[in-house]
């Protein structure tokens, strides 16, 4: 199972990193929230555990976010904010868990098992191919009776083949998906001896040969082997549960005040049989259609299926109370739609989530939009067939498959646009196929495929007239285009490549060939594009690929009235080091912050390289607040590393202006210009600092001065990492020291001094915080600033809440994480 940390403690997550490692997890560990996010779309976790306190993203707008997208993967938040808010706040947010540091780490641990466990119980576990079977609860694999002794690369190879028997995996494929990030780079003789190996301990146990090599594609389970074919191999349960085991039968009840939920067979053992039952799929029906269910029961104990049966929702929350199905069947009526909705908001509030279906003989097309909205999975008329029912159900159970490419068939052969389909979409690429050339353009522009397959001869339009149009067509030119067809005279291939084809294939189509054939293509392509479209130092995209993704971002924002942020920035004093060092150290620092730029923002961000050092950032859907604080991040990790010249060394800074669409400006140009004087400004103040485009300089001259942050802390290293980090920002900022002092200035009737937020210590010299606390309440200081309280225990939280903070703090803490905290406060 896969396990994702995401927290700033890098000590503590080494530590709980390996701990886990040793009870046979995947683990990827993330600094930050939006390092984690990027995780999360580009694998799937078993279990996220989550700080509350963290950069870019924090932890309950991640889990948040987590749940508006249907992901429904278990998450623990592990934080040392303990008050009974933040408990109430993390868990409405989605968690299944809250753990409060510090936690012993055998006992965090064991809490994590249990939390998987949990996970595991509500879904069919044990994996089943013929012979062999897995139990990842475990971790146990035989072949017939004969135990297997794996290791834990060969048990996870295994568990990715036994999870989707049709898929044939790639070398890359399985790459990416049994080594964590962190791990040593494998090669691919590492892929084949991992196969070897496995191979070889299933002689050992006197099983046949089960992985297959398919030729130059990759492996698979062998299907020869397989001694029971399903539609899906992930709901395959073993024929004596459902020969013996608890199932559930619409056999006629006159007490229709309880759930049904009856034994099929009465045997000796079927008590035993109940306890390894707990893998079958779990089906919950909410009906009252009596030939309705029989139909659908009967079909439920042919696939092995656990089938309960409620007559109405208050008899499907009792069934839930008992055991949680793994899917819901429920009817909407006309007269009974009042609770049956009800029922619905309540399972949609579930975690983690139980997928529904919803079915009706009623015309409630009306209701599609609600229902959709309390995240039903899908909704059919009756009458219906209870083996299209079954189809919907599977589907619905069957994890997504990633989208690795999208290609566009066109031909007027169905036979060949279904064979392609068939040989394509078990590698994770999306095919669209289209039997009607004049249909071509508008299907086109919809599906934006990253490669075409075209047909010469077809009714209408033929190929080779389409790939000349679009060989003309700018926006189109780069496509890669690869005909398929059964002539094979010289005529017709000179024409197919005269029309600007890159490849020609011949059909009967031979499958290696083919998807040999178009991932090569597709690699090639991207490289190509790569190299047109890059800076040759930072290996960045250049500006004429910058200009046409960052339009394209800008289009966006105003179609769905969207925040967009440009940014400028540039090294401080490149040309002196160029001058005093030579152009070869000048380049390294270039492509050492682009590489730093590339790692600490978004994949979605564009972040670009254009002439005479300049870089430029497009952020889609973050204000122009929160561009500063993510380029500050940038900066604060750039100016920590040290370049060496002839055993000197010296830190490099940079400085950037931040513009937000529509306010500084409504097209590229204006938002360009804006950002360029901007940081130039920057510049002119010293440099070292991210500006954002409204800054304004404050007069002296105006009594009081209004200030972003006031800090009252002692004299510290932590405080002046909080005033560096607010300074690098651009807040207008002031530091007082002690109590006393603190006091005078701010309590005054006539202060000289405001702070929109005041960052107070729990224990400054002179005067401590509560004392200091109580009398900005009494002077009803509190109304007109937000008072953050910085403590290093939590004995005084509650008592500085009440008396008016805004928030709390534990400090010493991340940075980072604290000037998120900090923005959150100072932007409403």
């Amino acid at each position: 199972m896969k396990i994702l940390l995401v927290n700033d403690d890098g000590q503590f997550t080494k530590k709980l990193k390996a701990n886990l490692t040793k009870h046979r997890y995947l683990v990827d560990a993330a600094v930050d929230g939006q390092e984690g996010w990027e995780f999360v779309e580009a694998q799937e976790y078993d279990l996220i555990v989550l700080d509350v306190m963290l950069p870019k993203l924090d932890g309950i707008t991640f889990c948040s976010r987590l749940r508006a997208q249907g992901l429904q993967v278990l998450v623990m938040f592990l934080t040392s904010r303990s008050a009974s808010e933040d408990k109430i706040k993390g868990l409405d947010a989605g968690a299944d868990d809250y753990v409060v540091k510090p936690v012993p780490l055998p006992e965090l641990t064991a809490r994590i098992r249990a939390l998987l466990r949990r996970k595991q119980a509500t879904v069919s576990t044990v994996l089943e191919w013929g012979n062999l079977s897995l139990e990842p609860r475990t971790g146990e694999v035989k072949y017939a009776d004969v135990a297997l002794n794996l290791t834990k690369k060969e048990y996870s190879l295994l568990e990715l083949f036994m999870q989707d028997a049709q898929k044939i995996y790639s070398q890359n494929s399985i790459l990416n998906q049994l080594w964590t990030f962190e791990d040593e780079p494998p090669t691919r003789d590492a892929i084949r001896t991992l196969i070897k190996r496995l191979r070889q301990k299933f002689k050992a146990a006197k099983a046949p040969d089960l992985i297959e090599t398919v030729f130059g594609v990759g492996y698979r389970l062998n299907p020869a082997f397989e001694e029971i074919s399903s539609a899906d191999s992930s709901l395959f349960l073993n024929k004596k549960l459902s020969e013996a085991g608890v199932l559930a039968t619409s056999k006629k009840s006159e007490n229709k005040n309880q759930t049904i939920l009856l034994p099929q067979k009465q045997t000796q053992t079927s008590q035993n049989v109940v306890e390894s039952d707990k893998s079958a799929i779990r089906l919950l029906i909410v009906d009252e259609d009596k030939e309705f269910i029989d139909t659908l029961v009967d079909l439920a104990t042919k696939r092995g299926w656990q089938t309960a049966i409620a007559l109405n929702p208050k008899l499907a929350r009792e069934s839930l109370q008992r055991i949680r199905p793994d899917i819901i069947l429920l009817n909407i009526s006309d007269d009974k739609r009042k609770d049956e909705f009800t029922f619905l908001e309540e399972i949609s509030q579930e975690q983690p989530l139980i997928p529904l279906l919803v079915f009706t003989s009623e015309k409630l097309s009306a209701d599609r939009v609600a229902l959709a909205r309390r995240k039903s999975q899908g909704f059919f008329h009756k009458p219906i067939s209870s083996n299209r029912v079954f189809e919907i159900i599977t589907q619905t159970l069957k994890p997504a498959k990633k989208i690795e490419a999208k290609v566009m068939v066109v031909d007027d052969d169905r036979m060949t646009l279904r064979l392609v389909r068939t040989l394509l979409e078990p590698w994770g690429i999306k095919v669209d196929i289209l039997n009607n050339s004049l249909q071509f353009w508008q299907r086109l522009e919809s599906v934006v495929p990253d490669l075409l397959i075209l047909d010469v001869q077809m009714p209408n339009v033929d190929g080779i007239e389409l790939c000349q149009l679009l060989r003309n067509d700018s926006r189109w030119a780069w496509l890669p285009i690869i005909f398929l067809t059964g002539q094979r005279d010289t005529e017709t291939i000179q024409q197919v490549f005269s029309a600007g084809a890159d490849d020609f294939i011949h059909k009967p189509v031979i499958a290696p060939e083919l998807i040999t054939r178009i991932f090569n293509r597709l690699e090639r392509n991207r490289l190509l594009r790569e190299q047109a479209e890059v800076n040759p130092i930072t290996g960045l995209p250049n500006r004429q690929r910058a200009t046409q993704d960052l339009e394209r971002l800008l289009h966006l924002a105003k179609q769905y009235q969207q925040y967009f942020c440009l940014s400028i920035l540039k090294i401080d004093d490149l040309n002196q080091v160029n001058r005093n060092y030579g152009h070869g150290l000048g380049d390294k620092i270039l492509r050492r912050l682009a590489s730093v730029l590339q790692k600490e923002l978004r994949t979605e961000d564009i972040v670009s390289s254009w002439n005479g050092g300049e870089f430029l950032i497009g952020m889609y859907g973050i204000n122009r607040g929160y561009g500063v604080e993510w380029l500050a991040e940038v900066l604060e990790v750039f100016r920590s590393i040290e370049f060496e010249f002839s055993q000197e060394s010296f830190p490099v800074t940079f400085s950037a202006g931040v513009t937000q669409f529509p306010e500084d400006g409504t097209d590229m140009q204006s938002l360009y210009q804006s950002a360029a004087s901007t940081m130039e400004k920057a510049r002119n103040m010293g440099g070292n600092r991210i500006l954002p485009s409204n800054w304004k300089q404050l007069q002296s001259s105006q009594l009081p001065l209004h200030k972003d942050v006031i800090l009252l802390h002692q004299d510290s290293e932590f405080a002046s990492l909080i005033m560096d980090a607010l300074i690098t920002r651009s807040y207008h900022v002031h530091w007082l020291k002690d109590g006393k002092s603190a006091l005078e200035v701010l309590a005054a009737k006539s202060s000289s001094l405001h702070g929109k937020v005041i960052l107070l210590e729990e224990n400054l010299p002179g005067l401590e915080g509560l004392e200091i606390l109580k009398q900005f309440k009494d002077n009803k200081l509190i109304q007109s600033s937000k008072v953050i309280w910085l403590s290093t225990t939590t004995d005084k939280v509650e008592k500085a809440l009440s008396l008016g903070c805004s928030d709390y703090i534990n400090i010493p803490c991340n940075i980072s994480a604290f000037m998120y905290r900090l923005r959150h406060f100072l932007e409403t």
